[in-house]
């Protein structure tokens, strides 16, 4: 699974915050969801970014701009929410990657 959270990630190591701290990569886990948080936090003020949720391995929700989505997803998840958003958004993205083609 790390290496799919690697490339899903952009790294943003050493780059420093507006508070004057720097981010580095932090991941949160809820094993009962088979999910993953994948995110960057500032070391000085705890500021988050570019986070990405996984569950069973697969993005399946990004942060966007000042839309802390993935971050929802994650506080709000259940099992049972787990598997509803993996099939949705497995069911979604194989829709895309037909249409793309």
């Amino acid at each position: 699974m790390e290496a799919n959270l690697s490339k899903s990630l952009s790294v943003k190591g050493g780059i420093a915050c507006s508070c004057g701290g720097v981010f580095f990569r932090s991941n949160n886990a809820k094993p009962d969801c088979h999910a993953t948080l994948a995110l960057q936090t500032c070391s000085h003020c705890g500021e988050t970014s570019d986070a990405v949720l996984f569950i069973y391995g697969k993005a399946v929700s990004w942060d966007y701009q000042d839309h802390l989505v993935a971050q929802f997803w994650f506080k709000t998840l259940t099992p049972s929410r787990a598997d509803e958003l993996y099939s949705s958004a497995v069911a979604l993205q194989s829709v895309l990657a037909v249409s793309s083609r």
